[in-house]
């Protein structure tokens, strides 16, 4: 629209092809003239990209977002997931870079994403969540549902992003209560303000799941009760990675590692060992009553 609005405004400067000017006038409006034909070289034409056929396509070092939303948005999602891909490889102990870059989907309406689910079968498709990988997908993207809110969007996207790293880095099936706590715990590096309140909530009202029961759950177990559940894991991570003196990553004064015993469980288990034969996790199943309840009545600080 510029070059547009600039030729409205010039039409009440001189032009250079007037012949009742004098010479420094028509002198004045050639300079003019040329300027406004070299702007206009330089714009490129408008183009209506609000529709998925012909979306904004926003490349970052590591991902291509595809939306119509806005190219900003675009730019936006792609440098905030080229941050988390960084978190994963520091928390996860892997200097793993995708060799091409990796997809982003940003669905602008429930229909279009729901439709994706439906045209590769997707089996860990949930329409409530509005977030999932697409794996059986030929360029296995992330697809994500914005509802008008970047902070929540970007949420979305990095617990989707963390199963689409797993999977090119380790090429494993890692238990899903890890698969999904881990998602779940890196989400709320946006939001930790939200993490806190939703675990207090859970708390008051009595709506956790119990461990034991969080820790067996399939994928058919937690679209009975999305929410909630993913909020209880994050917390749950949350909470054993940076609050529990058991669990939690140690350093001394010099900056070297004393303990981080949940985090090198959870290397684990994305690598593919047998939780069975970990002493971590034997360690935590028998003593998880324990563990709930100082988990129930966790203050998490503000």
């Amino acid at each position: 629209m510029l070059p547009t609005l600039i030729a409205a405004t010039l039409t009440l400067l001189p032009s250079g092809d007037d012949p009742h000017l004098s010479p420094l006038d028509r002198a004045l409006g050639g300079a003019i003239d040329q300027a406004q034909d070299d702007l206009i070289a330089t714009r490129p034409p408008y183009r209506d990209h609000s529709t998925w056929e012909d979306p904004w396509i926003v490349e970052s070092t590591h991902y291509v977002v595809r939306t119509v939303h806005s190219r900003h948005l675009g730019v936006d999602v792609g440098q905030s997931l080229d941050l988390a891909l960084g978190w994963f490889q520091e928390f996860l102990g892997t200097d793993w870079t995708p060799s091409e870059k990796l997809h982003v989907h940003i669905y602008p309406t429930l229909a279009a994403f729901n439709q994706l689910g439906q045209d590769i079968n997707a089996d860990e498709h949930s329409s409530f969540y509005g977030a999932y990988y697409a794996s059986q997908h030929a360029d296995r993207p992330l697809a994500v549902m914005y509802h008008g809110n970047r902070t929540f969007l970007k949420m979305q996207a990095t617990h989707a992003a963390l199963h689409q790293f797993v999977a090119g880095a380790f090429n494993q099936a890692p238990p899903y209560w890890v698969s999904e706590g881990l998602a779940s715990y890196f989400a709320h590096y946006w939001n930790y303000a939200y993490l806190r309140t939703e675990h207090r909530r859970l708390a008051d009202g009595n709506r956790f799941v119990p461990l034991r029961t969080l820790t067996r759950a399939d994928a058919a177990a937690f679209l009975e009760n999305p929410h909630d559940m993913l909020m209880e894991l994050a917390a749950l991570f949350n909470y054993l990675l940076h609050r529990r003196p058991d669990t939690m990553e140690v350093r001394d004064e010099d900056g070297e590692l004393i303990q981080a015993p949940f985090r090198d469980l959870l290397r684990a288990a994305v690598r593919g060992r047998n939780l069975v034969l970990d002493p971590t996790y034997l360690s935590l199943i028998g003593r998880l009553p324990q563990i709930e309840a100082d988990f129930r009545a966790y203050a998490f600080p503000e």
